[in-house]
This record gives C-alpha cells, structure tokens and sequence, in this order.
C-alpha cells in the first residue's frame, strides 16, 4: 500500500503543484485498441540518454525547473536504470505543459519507478487503487482502454477526482509495463478546461516513447 500511495502521490503533487488554484472496480481488460501516429507538427522531448520521448504542441514547454529538485531527482533515477538500478519509489522524469498566468494548464508528467505489477493489467490497477485512496469526493471514470503505444501494450483511462483544497481535475492516464519498470504519464486538467483540450491531452499521453 505505501508504494501504490507513492505511485500516486508523486502524480498528484506534480499536478497541485502547477495548479495551486485548482483502482477502480476491476474489469476484464478490452481489446487492445490501434496504435495511433504521433501529430506531425507536434514538438518532441528526448532526454539526454535516449531513455524516453514524449511529444507535445509546439505552444507548450518543458518545465522542469518550475519544481524545486525535480531536474536532480530526474538525472538521479535515470542514471539509476542506465545501470540497471531501477528506482525503489516513483519519481519525475518529465514535466511541462501549456504556459499560463495560472501555471501550466494543461500539464503534463512522465514518472517512473520499480514495477508493482508483474502485468500491465496489475500495474495499471494498482495504480488506480492508490488514486482512489487520496482522491476526496466523487470519483468519476469516463474511459479504460486497453492499447498499444510505442509497440507496447498499454491501459490508459480517462478520469476526474479532487484533491483536499483543489479544484477537481480531470485527466488522463497511462501505464506501460517494460520489464522492471512502470512508467506512467498523466496529462490533464482542472475540469471545466478539460473539453476544450481533450484531443490535445489525449495525444500527448499517446506520445510516450520508451526508447530502451
């Protein structure tokens, strides 16, 4: 239970963090879903060992320094699975998202830490578990869908919850199992934005490569 609380902490705190003003029922999994192309005009981000990619508009930027530590804690776990050394708790390796005098909104943030799942499926619900424990108020799921991203099988949802002292959010989510390692990408939100970027989001949470 601490690691799924970690899991979604970290998500969590990426997204209050930027916006300072604002597992589910288990199913059996769908039929994976298509890939879907990478929008040309979108701009993508590789970091500086080629681990992963993540693409996004052209109006969007990486914001990493907007976190206090977060470039150190990034370097530091990607060293870390270079040599094989898989991070024990879930840390950031991306975040930027559209620039506004509220923050970022929409944002977006890749992490990463040591699988708790021996599946997708497992991930991803552990995953949801720990959501569901620190959301307050009515948790609402719109969409699960199992899909293929990057060549990998992937689960994404699309979900609205709310945080003590936040607005409500809604975003989407998406969990890839690659050996050891989930990685997790989240792009979303506060709600009453979200229609108006929901293909946007949508795309961008889909962009996540894993290069390695």
């Amino acid at each position: 239970m601490k690691r799924l609380l970690g899991l979604s902490t970290v998500i969590l705190t990426v997204l209050l963090s930027i916006l300072p003003l604002i597992g589910c029922k288990q199913e059996p999994p769908p039929t994976p879903a298509p890939e879907t192309a990478i929008p040309a005009h979108f701009t993508t981000f590789t970091d500086e060992t080629q681990l992963f990619s993540i693409s996004y508009p052209p109006d969007w930027q990486p914001a990493m320094s907007s976190i206090p530590g977060l470039e150190e804690s990034s370097r530091e776990a990607i060293r870390g699975i270079e040599f094989e050394v898989p991070p024990e708790e879930y840390t950031t390796l991306f975040f930027g998202g559209l620039p506004s005098e509220e923050g970022y909104r929409p944002n977006v943030n890749v992490i990463v830490g040591r699988a708790i799942g021996s599946t997708v499926e497992e991930e991803f619900e552990a995953s949801m578990r720990g959501m569901e424990e620190i959301s307050v108020g009515e948790y609402q799921k719109f969409e699960e869908i199992k899909t293929v991203v990057g060549g990998r099988e992937a689960m994404i949802i699309d979900h609205a919850f709310t945080l003590p002292g936040a607005p409500r959010v809604r975003c989407v989510q998406m969990v890839i199992l690659v050996g050891e390692l989930g990685w997790c990408v989240s792009c979303g939100t506060v709600e009453e934005e979200f229609p108006a970027h929901q293909e946007t989001i949508n795309q961008v949470v889909r962009s996540l490569r894993i290069l390695k």
